[in-house]
């Protein structure tokens, strides 16, 4: 039995240009200072509680090509089960482009999408598997994934997955039936029709038990029934890449809910693990661990307000 099953579409290689003085114009070169190959996309959560010890395993489909290979093994090196994880001759492995400034990056990304398949029958069985779920509302407008794990009375966890379609009328039915919706600021603001965060979490509160919105360097806030809590970002990190920030966060909030973690000490591990992803680049690292993580949890600088 899995502690947590992540179900995803976009499992991508990474290829991370970084420390560019500033993104190329067109017709021009220029040369960055590092190049750091990654998964990316879906993998990002999963790896992440597999190094928080959390037992773990991903559902996704990978071309059975030279990138596919790549973050195959990558991914089963951070000790998520792999056994899930269906490789296809017909399919070619998602990849991007990621042109980094530090300041700002910049995408170009494949997405082999009309050759991309999942089968039902899998779902179920690796559902029935698994304690909790994680998935993202894009990817569980396509598939029942909702439906089965509400089938087997599994915690469901969702992220967005950002797409401009996405409005609070065509996934509150999906809201309805999960157990914690987590969503960026700008997200939350989107798909609610609001500039204010505050009135954002309310109206998503309406449909969903628990609503966690990740305000970036600002903290975040989170709703449970009637318990409001805003928690800070953590200080005195050195900002060196934005990716996987938020797919990190994620990973910490449901790290927090499986130990039995109150809300507000859920948000605090997830800032921390949220916060450390600047820290290093691409989604995961080999210093995210959960020593640092706990590091900083018992630490003054993880304070609430």
């Amino acid at each position: 039995m899995n502690d947590v099953l992540c179900i995803g579409r976009m499992t991508s290689c990474d290829i991370i240009f970084t420390e560019l003085q500033e993104l190329p114009e067109l017709g021009k070169e220029i040369f960055c200072k590092d190049l750091v190959v990654k998964p990316g996309g879906a993998a990002n959560t999963p790896m992440a509680l597999a190094k928080l010890g959390i037992k773990t395993a991903l559902l996704t489909v990978l071309g059975n090509d030279l990138f596919g290979n790549i973050i195959f093994e990558y991914i089963k090196q951070t000790g998520v089960d792999m056994s899930a994880v269906h490789k296809d001759n017909k399919y070619r492995t998602c990849v991007s482009a990621v042109l980094s400034t530090g300041r700002e990056r910049g995408f170009v990304t494949f997405y082999d999408e009309s050759k991309y398949s999942f089968k039902i029958e899998d779902i179920e069985q690796q559902i029935k598997n698994s304690m909790y779920i994680y998935s993202d509302i894009i990817t569980c407008i396509e598939l029942p994934i909702v439906e089965i794990a509400k089938k087997y009375k599994k915690n469901i966890f969702l992220d967005t997955c950002w797409n401009e379609n996405i409005k609070l009328d065509k996934i509150k039915h999906l809201l309805e039936q999960i157990d914690t919706f987590m969503p960026n600021e700008i997200e939350a603001c989107y798909i609610t029709d609001t500039d204010d965060v505050e009135l954002a979490l309310q109206r998503l509160g309406q449909y969903t038990n628990t609503v966690v919105i990740k305000l970036g360097n600002k903290g975040s806030i989170a709703k449970q029934k009637y318990n409001v809590v805003r928690t800070p970002s953590i200080k005195g990190l050195k900002p060196i890449d934005t990716t996987g920030a938020g797919d990190l966060f994620n990973a910490g909030f449901i790290y927090g809910c499986l130990k039995g973690l109150n809300l507000e000490d859920s948000l605090r591990i997830a800032n921390i693990t949220g916060g450390l992803a600047v820290t290093f680049i691409g989604g995961v690292d080999e210093s995210f661990t959960i020593e640092q993580v706990m590091k900083y949890f018992n630490s003054s600088t993880a304070n609430v307000l």
